[in-house]
């Protein structure tokens, strides 16, 4: 599913915009980015982590990555984060998974 924000429509590539430099992207490029459903994302503004879950209006409701309470973001205070970040999320998804399908091991 794509999502369009400021008439920038998103391609589909992995990942979504300039590649992070240093851990960081540019500010400016920012500006006009779409975001799909699942891309690992930083709020600026809350300085969290976040999976892009849907887009309602201008602003998308994003998710911890291992699960919990949706807060809403602009796409503005968004930004793709790191390789390492997106796989560390994708990791706190699987391990969430897996201890509600088969229960914490103590």
């Amino acid at each position: 599913m794509n999502f369009v924000y400021d008439g920038a429509e998103a391609s589909g590539a992995e990942p979504h915009g300039p590649e992070p430099v240093g851990g960081r992207v540019p500010r400016g490029s920012r500006t006009g980015r779409a975001f799909e459903k699942d891309d690992v994302v930083r709020d600026t503004r809350k300085d969290r982590i976040g999976v892009v879950m849907d887009k309602v209006g201008p602003r998308y409701q994003l998710r911890p990555p291992a699960g919990g309470r949706e807060w809403e973001a602009a796409a503005a205070d968004m930004e793709p984060v790191p390789a390492a970040v997106r796989l560390g999320a994708r990791v706190a998804e699987a391990n969430a998974a897996s201890r509600r399908r088969f229960g914490a091991v103590q």
